[in-house]
């Protein structure tokens, strides 16, 4: 394995092109098998806290996950965007795109006002708890 790394560096240095581009696609392919696979694992993480929040009625770590799924929904498409830039080496985006990019992207902050606002009321009010 690795002989055949180095043989593959002696190709592209002594100029194989062929080589050269089979190298960089596969290494985007890469790169984009492990955005989704980033994304996947951010957004169990948002369902993990949210859920979890809710077993043990911790509104703090409710809002959390709000926060972060907020995040993601901005996050996602641009992640889209990014990987779709870096493999042909140019943004190619129409308008519908960019209004669809400010729609996601307000919908997003909208969710992270409301983890902001409920995790500061979790703060302010008492817990079920203490009422005793």
């Amino acid at each position: 394995m690795l002989a055949d790394h180095f043989a593959a560096i002696v190709r592209i240095v002594s100029g194989s092109t062929s080589l050269q581009t089979s190298t960089t696609t596969s290494t985007s392919q890469i790169v984009t098998v492990s955005g989704a696979a980033l994304l996947i694992v951010a957004w169990l993480v948002c369902i993990i806290l949210i859920g979890s929040g809710v077993a043990t009625k911790k509104a703090w770590l409710v809002s959390s996950g709000v926060v972060a799924a907020g995040i993601m929904t901005i996050a996602t498409p641009l992640a889209y965007y990014v990987s779709d830039t870096v493999r042909l080496g140019v943004l190619e985006a129409s308008i519908q795109d960019f209004l669809l990019l400010t729609g996601l992207s307000a919908l997003g902050g909208g969710i992270i006002v409301l983890g902001i606002v409920r995790y500061r009321q979790s703060i302010t009010s008492p817990s079920p708890s203490q009422h005793h």
